[in-house]
């Protein structure tokens, strides 16, 4: 992801309309609107200036990692004041887990973060959530 996409992405350029509960833009069906939402606490272990590298160099390898698998795309982050969120869609959940949890299991997390796999759309789907905080 390049400089203009960060800075797009960081003023609010996301799936906002999907947080309200409105449909991807092109989905069709239930299955095109799985996902794994990772949601990452920023508090005083990784405060918003210090951690916003860090977390931007993840969403890249989180990026890479669901294009070799082929199981959807990361279509960009949401920075609010106490969280940094990054949006993972496909056509079904598990894969989209499965190509991002080794990146996670690489790096240490602060209290409070966390990974959501919804199955189907947000306003129907199932959703699981697993802990993201480990000692990496």
């Amino acid at each position: 992801m390049g400089l203009f996409e960060r800075i797009k992405s960081f003023f609010g350029s996301g799936r906002s309309s999907e947080l309200a509960g409105d449909k991807p833009a092109g989905s069709d069906t239930d299955a095109e609107e799985h996902a794994v939402l990772i949601t990452v606490t920023l508090d005083g272990e990784w405060d918003l200036q210090d951690g916003l590298a860090r977390l931007f160099e993840l969403e890249d390898e989180l990026s890479d990692a669901i294009d070799r698998a082929g199981v959807g795309e990361l279509d960009g982050n949401e920075v609010g004041p106490d969280s940094f969120v990054v949006f993972c869609y496909g056509r079904h959940a598990d894969p989209l887990w499965e190509a991002v949890a080794p990146i996670l299991e690489k790096h240490p997390f602060p209290h409070g973060s966390f990974a959501t796999r919804r199955y189907g759309p947000p306003e129907r789907g199932r959703e699981e959530r697993v802990d993201l905080h480990w000692d990496g």
